[in-house]
């Protein structure tokens, strides 16, 4: 994704934080649910919950009063085409 961050903004409702932590790698994949309004998913690869706790605690949305439900999972079938490190 090579847009600016107020075009990303603008457009998909992405804070600056979580555009840089995409970037970062940290974020794999940040998008909207398309059935539950105002929430949205993030599949992450962080080093550990702290990390994670730590992120989320510095999020403009978080800031202003959103819930976040934090997640671990352990994936046992991984598609060909997704590289991880």
């Amino acid at each position: 994704m090579n847009l600016t961050i107020t075009q990303v903004s603008e457009k998909y409702n992405i804070t600056p934080d979580t555009l840089r932590y995409f970037e970062l790698g940290k974020f794999k994949i940040v998008g909207p649910f398309k059935d539950i309004e105002n929430s949205g998913v993030i599949l992450a690869q962080v080093e550990n919950r702290k990390e994670m706790e730590k992120i989320i605690s510095e999020d403009a949305f978080y800031l202003n009063g959103a819930d976040y439900e934090l997640h671990e999972f352990d994936p046992k079938l991984i598609a060909k085409n997704i590289k991880l490190p």
